[in-house]
């Protein structure tokens, strides 16, 4: 991995949005040492993530509350100066091999085109094989220009209007660092995958979350071959199944909430 003093000499932005990432974020930040912008959107973190990243002379700004994933993304992408972007979260890690493929593409400078990279997935320390984690590129490394976020509050992706390219070299994703962030993160992406599944104005249903997350669970162990990872590979179709079957109630529970109130105001 590269360290703190490698050289800020790759013309490229890197965007970061944190939240109590002192776990995490200087490992991400020592992987990054060589871009010469780094932009972090912090949400109101409680720990030492501010204190770590104004140790790497990244660009911090703080955001006084949670708009969601992709509006977070899209806030970071608009202070980046640089024309290139590289997104990372804040428990990734590029590794060198992937600097290096980076560095040839900033010297090589292709017009209108965007790359997915090979993403190398960990849980709770341990690397996972399958589990529907295989083959996992993102889009990660874009041209500013005619790039966006989607609006998605969880589960946003890059829209680039432009040619597509992948980098096998791996970046390094150090997901759920433990079973209380296992049990955080549920709740938190249902509630986010609830507000996504209202606006959608797809069928909300009891019936329907019973069958969603049984099949998230089946898709997640077998079809994506989840048993071959052992007890991660289990654990990670009943997280699966468990984050879809509340993200359904709890869209449920809005929905009502929100035809409620809407009967009284109109009683009134």
């Amino acid at each position: 991995m590269l360290n703190k003093t490698t050289k800020k000499n790759l013309p490229i932005s890197v965007i970061i949005i944190t939240k109590n990432a002192e776990h995490s974020v200087e490992k991400t930040l020592k992987s990054v040492s060589w871009a010469n912008e780094i932009i972090v959107i912090d949400s109101k973190s409680s720990d030492n993530t501010v204190k770590i990243c104004e140790s790497y002379d990244a660009i911090i700004k703080k955001s006084d509350f949670w708009p969601g994933f992709g509006p977070q993304k899209n806030k970071a992408l608009g202070f980046a100066k640089n024309r290139w972007i590289l997104s990372i979260d804040s428990d990734e890690v590029v590794s060198n091999e992937l600097y290096n493929e980076i560095n040839k593409i900033m010297t090589i400078n292709p017009e209108n085109t965007a790359f997915y990279i090979r993403r190398i997935n960990f849980f709770c320390g341990e690397r996972v094989n399958y589990s529907g984690w295989q083959d996992d590129f993102v889009l990660r490394l874009f041209p500013k220009k005619l790039s966006a976020f989607t609006e998605s509050l969880v589960h946003e992706r890059v829209i680039f209007h432009g040619h597509l390219n992948k980098i096998n070299a791996p970046l390094l994703h150090y997901s759920y660092k433990d079973f209380d962030d296992v049990t955080d993160k549920i709740h938190r992406y249902s509630s986010a995958g609830a507000h996504d599944l209202i606006c959608s104005e797809k069928k909300i249903t009891f019936t329907l979350a019973i069958v969603h997350a049984l099949w998230s669970f089946f898709k997640t162990y077998f079809l994506k071959f989840g048993f071959l990872d052992g007890k991660n590979g289990l654990i990670i179709a009943f997280m699966n199944m468990e984050t879809t079957f509340y993200k359904y109630l709890k869209a449920i529970n809005l929905k009502n909430f929100t035809t409620e109130k809407k009967n009284r105001k109109k009683f009134r």
